[in-house]
């Protein structure tokens, strides 16, 4: 096949391949698990401001807000990383000479081996402390807090999460490195806490 003729197959295959409306399903699912994330963040936000947490503290809607316009950006993302492998897979069966049957191995690898375990369990503590996050700082917020601490205090921190650690600053201002609170990277199992000085020392959120 020649380069104009492969091409033009391989822009039509992800659209053709990818279940239909899958960025949307992703999308739907991951906010669902963020909304529940952040309400669990929220009862622990309260937790630190010396309030006894209850199952019933509704989602705020800047929380909701700010996670609605993040599953978006991630599903799309997540599609496009899923579109790409697909292509690779066939342009490399392609200039293999390969069969469609070996051909369409791959692809099947490709769909089967999505996600390994390995990222997903990454993925998933990474947006739960993301969500949890959101819902803890607006908790800070509503009850007046005006400082939030850094916290490295769990297990299996790393050497950058450690430097921060007891870094404090305005609710409205980012830490050292631009972020607003965890996660500082990808498996990141550090909290945002309200500068409480009357309250003492807190402990981190454990993931």
């Amino acid at each position: 096949m020649h380069a104009g003729g492969r091409l033009g197959l391989l822009k039509a295959l992800p659209s053709e391949w990818l279940p239909q409306n899958a960025d949307e399903d992703f999308a739907r699912e991951l906010e669902r698990y963020m909304s529940r994330a952040a309400i669990i963040g929220g009862e622990w936000g309260e937790a630190q401001l010396g309030s006894r947490p209850t199952m019933s503290v509704p989602l705020p809607v800047a929380v909701a807000s700010f996670i609605r316009g993040y599953v978006r950006t991630f599903a799309d993302e997540w599609v496009t990383e899923r579109a790409r492998e697909i292509s690779d897979a066939v342009a490399a069966g392609l200039d293999a000479g390969e069969p469609m049957d070996r051909i369409a191995a791959r692809l099947r690898d490709v769909f089967e081996g999505t996600m390994s375990r390995e990222r997903a369990t990454v993925i998933a503590r990474t947006e739960t402390i993301r969500a949890s996050s959101a819902g803890a700082l607006e908790r800070y917020r509503e009850a007046g807090v005006t400082d939030k601490e850094w916290s490295a205090d769990g297990e299996g921190t790393c050497a950058q999460c450690q430097a921060l650690h007891g870094e404090q600053r305005p609710m409205d201002r980012p830490f050292t490195g631009g972020i607003d609170a965890p996660p500082a990277h990808p498996d990141c199992r550090c909290a945002t806490l309200p500068v409480l000085p009357e309250y003492g020392e807190r402990g981190g959120l454990k993931v």
